[in-house]
């Protein structure tokens, strides 16, 4: 069965299926990725999957999102550290430093 056979089985089935199907299906394309690097996106597909699965209130989903972006930035400061330069300044400067480059050149 190809993925547009499935897509039109799906279109007969009620919303409440349609979730559970899609649910599923993630699932399963979770577990064929399980040895990619994870990402923020996939954590925040999945907490809205489980989010619609236990039917809960705004408030809950926004709280569970929040708690997962936060683990995600504990990770990365974790295994990368925290940059302890100004980029603002650096970026600013770069910049500062191309343009000035640049007139010197035109002229």
């Amino acid at each position: 069965m190809t993925l547009q056979d499935l897509m039109q089985e799906a279109q007969g089935l009620t919303w409440q299926e349609q979730l559970h199907l899609a649910t599923r299906l993630l699932q399963w394309a979770e577990a064929q990725m399980a040895n990619q690097q994870e990402s923020p996106q996939r954590h925040a597909n999945h907490a809205l999957t489980v989010a619609a699965e236990n039917a809960l209130d705004p408030s809950q989903q926004y709280a569970e999102l929040l708690g997962i972006l936060r683990q995600i930035r504990a990770n990365g400061q974790a295994k990368y550290g925290t940059y302890q330069g100004n980029l603002l300044a650096e970026a600013r400067s770069d910049r500062e430093n191309s343009f000035s480059q640049f007139l010197d050149s035109a002229s």
